[in-house]
């Protein structure tokens, strides 16, 4: 058995098979030996250099060691002051090498981060949870919503699951998962049949099996890239190395001619020796690798004062030779924060200000106006259908997150946000109005509804799709309400929804109905229907605030910029647009993950 595998292409029955399990799970005596034959699934980190050592590395450059090669021979010769300069030259310029290298990075902690939690586990038949540390190949898992994904695994059978995958593959929506097979191969981000390590599930659960655990997973994969480091020099230390070993060579020779010069004009040969090594030390430039250190140090603190930690002094100078940049989109152009940009409502387009999920910003008309609180009171019916529809929350900064932050699917996060920016939405919405049944989104159906409970009133608030909110929907609101749904309206609203999906916008269409009200359970088929929509909203995620300037310097600089993305290259290729990554009527170069791998 082989951790890992296509088992994305693999049926269910195969994958198990393959595994050695069933769909009740391992027993405790094989987990035991899976454990002790694959290990614990963690995250492994490499032997790092003793920091002892860290320190002696420092002293390994040819001018260097020639300082100090000078240095001994001035204190054997009573020059115990230029010998304790020197020492002290080599000293500071060891400390300042060691302790920029020492604000080393904390990849893989920030990395074990995202697993850490408890795993919900099918051993002997039965349902417990376990420490994510005990999961083995093979195991049967169940997730849900809110869950982190304990280890890769093959979903065996799944209800409306949706996960987070920005974290692996950069996509900043959800996606849909499922259990069918798929017959070609696929990159990471199109494995709709595969849960990740580290990733969240945005709503539904699953069951899934095991297919790889700790290093062997797709995040740990990564993770032991970060850990590889090749030895190359930078093209000033290859420089200076060059001009180390001639200055080297060139007084080795100085010094040789010199005593033998010293001795044949009668010099006693101790004489002869402190002459020669005088002239010798003299053409060694003793202040360069302090004057370097200091140089790159500088160039250190300036990329700190920008939020850019560097790990070697010697990447400063690389970093200046740079002709090409190669960048990820989410998280690195964009804020990884779904942000709701554009409302249609009632014939008119409005845009929200503000971008990610802080409630801060402002609704405007088409012409820029803010709106009155009277024209927001019309907006309210739509805003909080929108909400009702939603099962996500947003909340302030705490001690582990330093900005607003989203619990549940981002794109209703994102809406939460909207209308908690325009003041429409109340705190106490769930308990106002309840919730008494819930449609939730499938794939198939593309929308998803719940019922609430407004006074004496019942309300199925429906959000999805366009096209499918079109399909139950025979009546649209206009100038405070319900009128018949034309064919024109149909057709205006799915140019506007292709304009915004061209400008790589997600687009979601909200309706609503009122029920009867009965006592029995509402069936979904009976309920959605004959709803009336209400109206669009376009959303994206917003690109962080100084990239557009950035991109400009590195164009003003000649250097070539590629977008790098596990998402699809229209997406990234809207963010490039956005940012002014390339010129005007022309695409941002992109490179897929797919096509990073046949390189």
């Amino acid at each position: 058995m082989t951790q890992g595998g296509a088992f994305y292409r693999k049926t269910v029955k195969d994958s198990l098979e393959a595994l050695g399990t069933t769909d009740k799970g391992l027993s405790s005596g094989e987990a035991q030996k899976r454990l002790a034959k694959y290990g614990e699934n963690q995250l492994v980190t490499l032997g790092r250099t003793p920091k002892w050592l860290q320190f002696l590395l420092q002293f390994k450059d040819v001018f260097v060691i020639v300082l100090i090669i000078a240095g001994a021979i001035s204190f054997a010769t009573g020059d115990a002051r230029g010998g304790s300069i020197m020492f002290f030259i080599v000293l500071m310029d060891a400390c300042l090498g060691y302790f920029q290298e020492h604000k080393a990075e904390r990849i893989m902690d920030s990395l074990r981060k995202l697993i850490q939690s408890p795993a919900k586990v099918y051993r002997d038949g039965e349902f417990t949870e376990l420490p994510l540390a005990q999961i083995v190949p093979g195991d049967i898992l169940y997730v849900e919503e809110g869950d982190k994904v304990p280890a890769d695994m093959r979903i065996v059978e799944s209800f409306n699951l949706r996960t987070n995958d920005f974290s692996l593959t950069g996509e900043s929506m959800p996606q849909d998962k499922d259990n069918r097979t798929i017959a070609k191969k696929a990159t990471v981000a199109d494995r709709d049949n595969m849960a990740f390590l580290g990733t969240t599930v945005a709503a539904g659960n699953a069951r899934g099996v095991v297919v790889a655990t700790g290093m062997n997973t797709e995040v740990g994969k990564i993770a032991g890239l970060t850990q590889e480091e090749r030895k190359s020099k930078s093209p000033l230390q290859m420089e200076i190395q060059f001009i180390a070993n001639r200055i080297t060579i060139f007084a080795v020779i100085i010094g040789i001619i010199l005593f033998g010069v010293a001795n044949w004009q009668g010099f006693s040969f101790s004489l002869a020796l402190v002459y020669a090594l005088g002239m010798a030390v003299a053409v060694v430039p003793q202040a360069l690798p302090m004057q370097i250190t200091v140089a790159l140090s500088n160039g250190v603190a300036r990329l700190a004062r920008e939020n850019a930690v560097v790990r070697k002094l010697s990447s400063v100078e690389t970093l200046g030779s740079t002709n090409v940049i190669c960048t990820d989109k989410t998280g690195t152009l964009t804020k990884n924060e779904m942000t709701v940009r554009y409302i249609w409502f009632d014939g008119q387009q409005y845009s929200i200000s503000g971008a990610g999920y802080e409630p801060v910003g402002q609704i405007l008309d088409s012409s820029g106006r803010r709106l009155t609180q009277d024209e927001i009171k019309r907006l309210e019916i739509l805003l909080d259908a929108s909400t009702m529809a939603s099962n996500a929350e947003i909340h302030a900064p705490d001690n582990d997150h330093a900005g607003w932050y989203p619990i549940g699917d981002p794109t209703e996060a994102a809406l939460v946000t909207a209308s908690t920016k325009v003041g429409t939405r109340s705190s106490k919405e769930d308990e106002e109005n309840p919730e008494l049944k819930e449609f939730s989104f499938d794939s198939e159906r593309k929308r998803m509804s719940s019922i609430r409970q407004f006074d004496d009133r019942k309300v199925l608030c429906m959000k999805g799709a366009l096209g499918s909110v079109l399909s139950v929907s025979n009546r649209i609101y206009r100038q405070g309400k319900a009128v018949k749904l034309t064919d024109d309206t149909v057709e205006m609203l799915n140019t506007l929804n292709a304009q915004y999906s061209s400008k790589a916008m997600r687009v979601l269409a909200f309706a609503y109905r009122e029920l009867e009200d009965r006592e029995r359970e509402y069936e979904m088929s009976e309920a959605e229907r004959e709803t009336i929509l209400l109206g669009l909203m376009a959303m994206n995620d917003p690109a962080k605030e100084g990239v557009k300037e950035a991109i400009e310097g590195a164009h003003e600089a000649h250097i070539k910029t590629y977008i790098m993305t596990g998402d699809h290259a229209i997406t990234a290729q809207a963010v490039g647009r956005q940012i002014h990554l390339c010129p005007e009527n022309e695409d941002a170069v992109v490179i897929t993950g797919e096509e990073l791998s046949e390189l």
